[in-house]
């Protein structure tokens, strides 16, 4: 079966980035994107958290976010809505993860893509948001012969 995704918008707030795409009817639904904090030196622990909706109940949600930074790099975040490890209250259907900042990031914004999928591997919508890291990795580009 092949997926149609539709670009429906954007949104840029405090530099959060929401993008939206459709995807299937009975495919997960994330909305409410958080990250805190939204930058940080290299090894900066940050939270990320959404709501997480699928017609068939929270039981077949997948507890696992994807995360495509910056177009090419997949980075699996555990999730959970069970009131542990940053989720406040289970099964409110706020999905919480937490992630870090590796050593080798190049200083500067980067850009993060996430998405859910079901049991059966049905992917959610997309959201976006964004990344500084303050005093990371430079990187040295040489214009010129």
């Amino acid at each position: 079966m092949m997926r149609k995704t539709v670009w429906l918008g954007a949104l840029v707030l405090g530099g959060l980035i929401g993008t939206v795409t459709a995807g299937s009817a009975e495919a997960p639904h994330i909305a409410d994107l958080k990250v805190d904090p939204s930058q940080g030196p290299v090894h900066t622990r940050y939270l990320l958290s959404l709501r997480v909706t699928d017609p068939q109940g929270p039981q077949d949600v997948r507890g696992m976010l994807f995360q495509l930074r910056e177009g090419h790099e997949i980075i699996a975040v555990p999730i959970n809505d069970a009131g542990r490890e940053g989720d406040r209250r289970a099964g409110d259907g706020l999905y919480t993860g937490r992630t870090s900042v590796p050593s080798s990031a190049a200083s500067g914004p980067h850009r993060f893509e996430v998405y859910v999928e079901d049991l059966r591997g049905q992917r959610s919508n997309g959201l976006a948001y964004e990344f500084t890291v303050r005093g990371g990795n430079f990187v040295q580009v040489r214009l010129g012969p």
